[in-house]
């Protein structure tokens, strides 16, 4: 029906627009790709090591990342000070999502 909408549609349009995509984030994340390095400790066998990831986005309170390992949600993880991550040392994953084959996209909050 491609003609004027009526009360009902204008109302489903209202409720779409409250309930969708809007932004819940504290701080507005500005897109950044830069290759940043993290620490993450293995608590099994105590050892650790130093990864690579690529930013996709940054706030002033966490990041989008994508990495080559799977993180677990409340993981913390040390970061290299970069242009793209210079007001975070440590940060906690929040959530990890497996996208293809040795690729992870992970939320990561900044905690200090």
């Amino acid at each position: 029906m491609c003609g004027s909408p009526n009360k009902e549609q204008v109302d489903l349009e209202k409720l779409w627009t409250e309930f969708s995509w809007e932004e819940r984030r504290e701080h507005p994340r500005r897109e950044c790709t830069e290759i940043v390095e993290y620490i993450s400790a293995n608590s099994r066998d105590k050892s650790i090591k130093l990864f690579n990831a690529v930013t996709k986005d940054v706030s002033k309170s966490g990041a989008c990342i994508y990495t080559f390992i799977a993180h677990k949600k409340g993981q913390r993880l040390r970061i290299i000070p970069s242009s793209a991550l210079y007001n975070c040392s440590i940060a906690e994953v929040r959530w990890s999502q497996h996208i293809k084959k040795n690729i992870y996209k992970v939320g990561l909050m900044f905690i200090k």
